[in-house]
């Protein structure tokens, strides 16, 4: 914001034409400034929004907690590119006090989702959150959810009621146009995709009725899941058992190689689930 407003200064009040800037490999803020100047088109450069937008790929369990992602990975000596990699090589960091310092405080959050005192009153926080009367959840750094939920948002509303309690989820894409108001990204004359995907909390009761559902049935061979419970223990399909990483956006431009920013990574799933 101050760097925005010194650069207004200088074009409005000197007979300077041009501002130049160095980014230093650090790309999103120059970004962020040269839209608030109104000097370039407004770009979702990836699929995420927020600091350190040069990384080419992130696991998706952080889509909504960008910040607690940057801080993990800050000592990361190079991130993770192109398609996902190795991703034991660098432990992921702990989350420092200064971290939870910037968060709102209780007397704040309290007014917000109020003080439930059963599982119903858990269940109606999130569905408000979905309806747009709540503006935040633990798991979201954002104040409003995304263009793209309102595409499932009545789904979404109808899982929270049943005990799933959703923090991530995204509707299937089958080749939108790049720059599309709700799932576009990555500039112009490229086309995007993903994979629908849904991320929740539910009792060791509802997963045990959802488990059976799913693996004694053929009418969700093509879904994949991992699931972990408080204790640690983990649950996956086949798939999921022999391929750890599985990208579930993607996209195509022209001059370039399809781009995958977006991965369910199962290794980075048990960080998250300590985190979550």
């Amino acid at each position: 914001e101050m760097s925005s407003r010194e650069c207004k200064k200088i074009l409005k009040v000197s007979k300077v034409k041009a501002l130049h800037f160095v980014t230093l490999n650090l790309i999103s803020s120059v970004v962020n400034i040269t839209q608030k100047l109104k000097i370039a088109k407004k770009v979702n450069l990836l699929h995420w929004k927020g600091s350190r937008q040069e990384d080419e790929v992130r696991p998706i369990f952080w889509a909504h907690r960008q910040s607690s992602y940057v801080t993990r990975t800050a000592d990361w000596d190079e991130f993770p590119n192109g398609r996902w990699g190795d991703s034991q090589s660098a432990a992921y960091g702990d989350l420092s006090d200064n971290y939870f310092l910037r968060k709102r405080n209780n007397r704040e959050l309290i007014r917000e989702w109020g003080v439930p005192q059963s599982e119903q009153d858990i269940r109606d926080v999130f569905v408000k959150y979905m309806q747009g009367e709540i503006k935040s959840l633990p798991w979201c750094d954002e104040s409003a959810l995304s263009g793209e939920t309102s595409f499932i948002s009545e789904d979404l509303i109808w899982m929270n009621r049943d005990g799933f309690l959703t923090i991530n989820s995204q509707p299937t894409v089958n080749g939108a146009p790049s720059d599309d108001p709700y799932v576009g990204w990555g500039g112009e004359n490229g086309y995007v995709f993903q994979k629908s995907y849904v991320e929740f909390f539910c009792s060791p009761e509802n997963w045990e009725k959802l488990k059976n559902i799913l693996t004694k049935t053929n009418e969700f061979k093509s879904l994949s899941y991992h699931a972990i419970s408080f204790d640690g223990d983990q649950y996956k399909d086949s798939r999921s058992e022999l391929q750890r990483v599985n990208a579930v956006t993607w996209g195509v431009f022209p001059g370039r190689e399809i781009i995958q920013p977006t991965v369910v990574d199962t290794e980075s799933f048990v960080t998250w689930k300590e985190e979550a």
